[in-house]
């Protein structure tokens, strides 16, 4: 029961977001930044949670859906840091 009030309750703040006015969807890009800056500084701290983190990737890798994700990232490796 909770589970599904919770996913309801996603829902709607999804659905209500891509509706939102751009002022509304910039502070919520905003906010996430903040998150990310905050993953990233978690990723730099925590030894576990870049192993949980690596094998997540991995086992997308693993995927035939993830194909041309991996063609992608070769191709910017490639021209990006090959290079330099």
């Amino acid at each position: 029961m909770l589970l599904d009030q919770l996913m309801g309750l996603m829902e709607k703040m999804a659905q209500e977001l891509q509706e939102a006015p751009p002022e509304k969807r910039d502070h919520f890009l905003k906010s996430s930044l903040i998150l990310f800056d905050l993953s990233l500084e978690t990723l730099k701290r925590s030894p576990e949670l870049r192993e949980k983190f690596a094998q997540v990737h991995s086992e997308f890798l693993r995927h035939p859906e993830s194909k041309d994700t991996i063609l992608q990232s070769i191709q910017a490796y490639n021209t990006y840091v090959k290079n330099q």
